[in-house]
């Protein structure tokens, strides 16, 4: 028995080096063969909110996250902020992530060559479907891979019948859904359906499922995630509590409904509407150049004002786009035409699945592959009815499936006939032989696409950093920037970070209006960005060379003041001049 022990403390510790050391393999060779880059200027702004960048001090406030990951993050800025703190969180999360599956996956098999199979594919899948989100950093895919994690360690645990080993065993994945959830609450919820497929696919392979000790292990971890779930947002609920973020969580909330879910009407046409709610056309503009900041008047009530106009005069009706969000999900899932990489992959694994369920005799278990095909569809059609399915979305929700595929596949082989370990061994190579060579005709375009994507960012990259070189060149001075003059920049993670606050901020965007927006203002002597511009000399604007700045002269002329705006200086890139530094100037 003591022998037996040692053999299995063991081999729990091989699978945790070799799980390690695959993991930090693949870290240190993406880490010198690119550079991790942030994917949006979304986690931009949140690093800077999070780091000091932004007021001139770590702020536990990042808008984005709950509060209490987003007040965690900024502890270690305290202490230095030349170090990326916030770039390093995501890749802690996102590899660690990896061990835990590589070492739970190699538990489940003895030989070595099995294992060093399992490697094998495993590098293969994440080159040919993962590269792209494991270089470029995004918050809404690392909060999927917390998640899918969790729902994966949960299925694949060896089921316990004592009480206090089954809590002890699941605790990391009660850790993880909640981080995931203090991560992106929303992709967590969104998750959601694939972690109660979970519970109910576990609780079902109970020897006495009915018993009141399986109540008991099962309703204690839901119960220790809704604990967390709720905890968590009363925390940031507290924390969000004063009057000035419950004004711009309102605000927020009615931006994200307007701008990601519905389509700004055109003043053309609409203007009976937009005169109603007291926006001329000039005012109208700044909502569809989203440098709504310039206007102070502008609020949660107007916005939701346009949003529910945008609602109203959809030409599908939400019945017709629920019909067409199905036609949808059936071109993209059984016409070859529109099938993404991810869908052949999912195909391949749903279709291992159930073959070896067939071949195994475990006609059971085929109900689990059509259960988690039902919820997903409806989580794609529920998405595809929202109209916003971006690659971080898909590549999110499609992981976590990918996670419980292999789950399931690896439930079958738990426990198989006796008459059947030649048929287990033909299943399991004919498998790895399958799914490598969709991966292999995935990897080369995978491979093209973060190339091609680098060489993008490379290129015009520079352009914001002569940007920034100019503001820092310029600290006495004060820059308003078109929001949409710089959307396409993004940062590496592993850049030196700036120990002073930047001394320019967006005229519009997630972040603008909301309480930081006001101390960034008083930090540099300001009431808001249209009295600033008006009365400051010290303030300019800053958009591409190529950009109509008109909307800005046209706003103030309708608000009752003849400026003048006048190009102050020139950013140039390789002698090509890139961005116009604008002087508004009151007219005599």
């Amino acid at each position: 028995m003591e022998n037996r022990l040692k053999n299995m403390i063991a081999e729990k510790n091989k699978n945790r080096i070799l799980a390690a050391g695959f993991v930090i393999l693949i870290a240190v060779v993406i880490g010198i063969a690119f550079d991790y880059y942030y994917h949006l200027n979304d986690d931009m702004l949140m690093k800077d909110l999070t780091s000091g960048m932004y007021t001139g001090r770590p702020e536990g406030y990042n808008i984005q996250m709950l509060f209490p990951i987003s007040w965690l993050l900024s502890l270690p800025y305290l202490l230095t902020r030349t170090i990326s703190w916030y770039g390093l969180f995501y890749l802690a999360c996102n590899y660690g992530c990896l061990y835990l599956i590589c070492r739970q996956v190699l538990s489940k098999t003895e030989k070595k060559i099995e294992k060093f199979s399992i490697l094998a594919l495993g590098l293969l899948f994440l080159g040919a479907f993962f590269l792209w989100d494991l270089i470029f950093l995004q918050y809404t895919v690392t909060s999927a891979i917390l998640c899918g994690t969790a729902i994966f360690l949960f299925l694949t645990n060896e089921t316990q019948s004592d009480y206090k080993k089954y809590s002890k065993q699941n605790y990391l994945i009660v850790i993880l859904v909640i981080l995931s959830f203090w991560v992106r609450s929303e992709m967590m919820l969104l998750l959601s359906p694939y972690i109660a497929v979970a519970g109910l696919v576990k609780w079902s392979k109970e020897e006495k499922p009915f018993a009141l000790l399986s109540f008991q292990k099962y309703l204690t971890i839901l119960g220790l995630m809704a604990i967390g779930v709720v905890v968590s947002l009363g925390i940031h609920t507290i924390a969000y509590s004063s009057q000035e973020w419950k004004t711009f969580t309102e605000f927020f909330d009615e931006r994200t409904r307007l701008y990601d879910y519905e389509r700004i009407p055109s003043y053309e046409g609409n203007e009976a509407f937009y005169e109603s709610i007291g926006l001329d056309k000039s005012r109208q503009a700044l909502l569809e150049n989203y440098n709504f900041g310039v206007d102070e008047e502008l609020d949660a009530s107007t916005l939701g004002a346009v949003a529910d106009y945008a609602n109203e005069i959809r030409t599908l009706s939400p019945k017709d786009r629920l019909v067409e969000a199905t036609k949808q999900y059936y071109r993209r899932v059984v016409l070859e035409r529109e099938v993404p990489n991810w869908e052949f992959l999912l195909f391949a694994l749903y279709s291992a699945g159930i073959i070896a369920s067939l071949l195994l005799r475990k006609y059971r278990e085929i109900f689990r592959f059509l259960m988690l095909f039902a919820v997903r569809s409806v989580i794609w059609i529920y998405l595809l009815f929202g109209e916003r399915i971006p690659p971080r979305i898909v590549h999110s929700v499609s992981f976590a499936e990918c996670l419980i595929l292999v789950a399931f596949i690896l439930l079958l082989f738990q426990k198989t006939l006796i008459e059947t370990p030649k048929k287990e061994r033909i299943l399991k190579t004919s498998m790895v032989i399958v799914l490598s060579c969709v991966c292999f005709f995935s990897f080369q375009e995978s491979f093209a696409q973060v190339q091609s994507e680098i060489q993008i960012r490379e290129t015009i990259n520079p352009e914001y950093q002569a940007l920034q070189e100019y503001c820092v060149l310029h600290s006495d001075q004060y820059y308003l920037l078109d929001i949409y003059s710089i959307v396409n920049y993004t940062e590496k993670v592993f850049v030196p970070e700036r120990s002073l606050v930047k001394n320019y901020d967006y005229m519009g965007g997630w972040g603008c209006k909301s309480p930081l927006y006001y101390d960034k203002l008083k930090a540099f002597q300001l009431d808001s960005m249209e009295s600033a511009i008006l009365e400051k000399e010290q303030v300019s604007m800053i958009s591409k060379a190529d950009s109509d700045v008109s909307w800005l002269s046209d706003y103030l002329t309708e608000r009752g003041h003849l400026v003048e705006i006048n190009i102050e200086d020139v950013i140039y890139v390789n002698n090509e001049e890139v961005f116009r530094v604008y002087q508004i100037k009151k007219s005599e």
